[in-house]
């Protein structure tokens, strides 16, 4: 398995677009990979597999109309499943924030990327396209949080090694 990063935070879903700054970087960083990739399969220490995507954008657009995040969307959909040669693209769903604050159960509202991800996500017109995580909604309220915790860790504790003078303990709040 090999996992490349080809995006960085804070971006709007016009810069995913061709010749947008997100996409192209992404893009030349794709491309330098898979030339590794070829030439790693090409010698006989790899085979040939799926190439998978997760797509998580979105609170950049928190002020952007339906209609506009959309068509940038679907453009940005079609050229990363091309150019980048997916067979699959999963989509995590961005927290809903507003007022940009992102630390109120109010601010989880529906902006255009968590309207659009969704129906895109469970269109037949996208098959490769799927909705791969919804945990951000579970996490915007109190009564959210307790209920993740609580069956993800139903011991009441944390299955990884803490640090020994560690006063972790589950989360039962937003903040």
């Amino acid at each position: 398995v090999w996992v490349v990063n080809c995006a960085y935070g804070g971006t709007t879903i016009g810069t995913w677009i061709e010749g947008g700054n997100s996409y192209e970087r992404a893009l030349a960083i794709y491309n330098c990979a898979a030339k590794t990739y070829d030439a790693e399969i090409n010698s006989g220490h790899y085979t040939k597999a799926k190439v998978l995507g997760i797509w998580l954008q979105g609170e950049s657009n928190r002020t952007s109309t339906v209609e506009v995040y959309s068509t940038a969307f679907d453009k940005c959909v079609n050229l990363l499943m091309g150019n980048m040669h997916l067979d699959k693209l999963g989509v995590i769903i961005p927290r809903g924030v507003k007022s940009g604050l992102q630390n109120s159960w109010q601010d989880l509202v529906l902006t255009a990327p968590r309207i659009v991800q969704p129906y895109f996500t469970g269109s037949k017109d996208y098959e490769n396209l799927y909705m791969v995580s919804r945990a951000n909604e579970l996490w915007g309220t109190d009564s959210g949080v307790t209920e993740y915790f609580s069956e993800k860790y139903p011991d009441g504790f944390f299955s990884y090694p803490l640090r020994s003078n560690s006063t972790l303990v589950l989360p039962t709040t937003v903040a």
